[in-house]
């Protein structure tokens, strides 16, 4: 009896043809360990949580078993070993079950929890094989990866190194500035004499002065401005209530992207208020201001701190006090709970989650105005999200793609801002960003001190899995609601990233 690849290939074909969309036909995983078992595990990001779990359960169905094919009857059953014979059919891939073939696993824990899981103790052991983040490795995570300072070593006591890991896109997703105001109201026309179910306009300055406590209430004469036809009085009106801002309690790559889009949004002097400097959410002493040196020096990064800690700092020195604090709630699915629940809250997180919540989101104010210089705004979209996407990595290329793989440490001193917020164009939606995969490139016999090594089989999975996420993966049947595909550069590096992953010296590529 010998192993051969699943005969699913001409089915995809068709099936893609038929959609007309720009993936090539399907890849087999190589599982030469026969039968692999065991978990293939991540944690990090909650962005992509969706996402990955869609895809895993997707990937699972497709490559459960392997079939075989013969002329000869090894298991003597009475039957050729063929593969209308179930008996001869090895698991591959499995729902749940590890001891019966390969299971993927994501745990969303924040990225700021993935990236230092990835160079912990715990690295390269089944249930740590990856890590998810949708911002950027620190000097810190930089230094810990490639020194002896992390403890994730060979049994030489050899840290990962520079060349040890990789980090690629997986996939992208526009970020929903969400609310709940119960029975907003706006006209229909400047006639006012229809009205309907409002939607807000915002843009970055008034949602940084929301986040600064600048702007405490909802009917704020800078709201109000920006939109024109919702109600200003009686009924529906935009309440006289405190606005709950919620931002995440912890170190989060949603908030890098977000951080991100206020940095590139603002002019200066905003976004020095807005914290995006050395000093940001210091903790304020007699006598400063905003406007002291120790909160306008210092570079220009976007920040993945924990901003419901951060922005409570600038608030004391706005406010006089901890007024109207920030709520801080963990991960996208506790902020969207939370809003979902709180009449006058206001916060972040990725499309999916709003979509999942039936939450109302505003149409943001894009880089690019309408004709005769009139602010356009949009709705989050994974058309809006698409369009973005392709102004930075596509055709034309505003960031170069070879900088999204395995980006620099830091936002803009080394690297120009990596995510594709506020890209020209009407149809770009302004706060988009990617998510990216740490995995390393070395695995077998002695890669790590500290526990008993993953098998060939599970490296070979999760190699087969990544190369099918950037591929087959990116197919809009194949994307969770929410979430946008890859400009096929990018996805084309990424894939080629994975020719360098290797287990006792040999590539394991599918």
């Amino acid at each position: 009896m010998r192993i051969t690849r699943i005969a699913v290939g001409l089915a995809l074909i068709l099936f893609m043809g038929l959609g007309g969309t720009n993936v090539r036909a399907s890849v087999t995983p190589i599982i030469d360990v026969v039968p692999a078992t065991g978990k293939i595990e991540g944690s990090g990001a909650t962005f992509p949580l969706n996402q990955y779990r869609d895809w895993f359960s997707t990937f699972t169905d497709i490559y459960r078993d392997i079939k075989c094919e013969s002329t000869s009857d090894v298991d003597a059953d009475g039957e050729l070993d063929t593969c209308t014979d179930p008996d001869n059919n090895i698991r591959q891939f499995d729902p749940g079950v590890s001891s019966s073939g390969l299971v993927l696993g994501y745990t969303g824990v924040g990225s700021g929890t993935g990236k230092s899981n990835f160079y912990s103790a715990d690295c390269r052991k089944a249930t740590q094989m990856f890590s998810g983040t949708d911002s950027l490795l620190s000097s810190t995570n930089y230094t810990a990866i490639t020194t002896s300072s992390g403890a994730c070593k060979s049994d030489a006591d050899v840290p990962i190194g520079a060349s040890g890991y990789i980090m690629v896109p997986a996939t992208a997703g526009a970020i929903s500035m969400i609310y709940n105001l119960p029975g907003l109201l706006q006209y229909t026309s400047s006639a006012k004499t229809r009205t309907t179910a409002a939607s807000l306009n915002l843009d970055a300055a008034t949602i940084c002065k929301i986040y600064t406590g600048e702007i405490k209430k909802w009917n704020d004469e800078a709201i109000a401005n920006l939109n024109p036809l919702v109600k200003k009085s009686g009924t529906g009106s935009l309440p006289n209530q405190n606005i709950i801002t919620v931002a995440r309690a912890e170190s989060s790559g949603t908030t890098f992207i977000f951080s991100t889009y206020l940095a590139k949004a603002n002019d200066d002097a905003t976004m020095r208020q807005c914290g995006f400097n050395t000093g940001f959410g210091k903790t304020s002493t007699v006598g400063e201001t905003l406007t002291t040196d120790a909160y306008v020096s210092g570079d220009l990064i976007p920040q993945e701190e924990v901003l419901s800690a951060k922005f409570n700092e600038i608030r004391k020195i706005n406010n006089g006090g901890t007024v109207n604090p920030i709520t801080g709630k963990a991960a996208n699915g506790g902020i969207a709970s939370y809003v979902k629940a709180t009449p006058y809250a206001f916060g972040y997180v990725e499309l999916s989650y709003q979509i999942k919540y039936s939450l109302k989101a505003a149409k943001l104010r894009t880089a690019t105005n309408a004709q005769g210089g009139k602010a356009n705004y949009l709705a989050p979209s994974v058309a809006g999200a698409t369009s973005a996407l392709n102004v930075a990595y596509g055709t034309n290329a505003k960031i170069n793609a070879s900088k999204v793989i395995k980006p620099p440490t830091t936002a803009i001193s080394a690297g120009g801002f990596i995510h594709p917020v506020m890209q020209s164009g009407l149809t770009s939606y302004p706060i988009v960003g990617v998510t990216w995969i740490l995995t390393y490139t070395q695995w077998g016999s002695g890669a790590n001190k500290n526990i008993s090594e993953v098998s060939k089989g599970q490296v070979q999975g999760l190699v087969a899995f990544l190369d099918w996420a950037l591929d087959e993966g990116q197919a809009s049947y194949n994307l969770y609601q929410g979430y946008a595909p890859l400009p096929v550069a990018l996805r084309n590096k990424a894939q080629a990233e994975l020719l360098r992953i290797e287990f006792d010296g040999s590539s394991v590529h599918p």
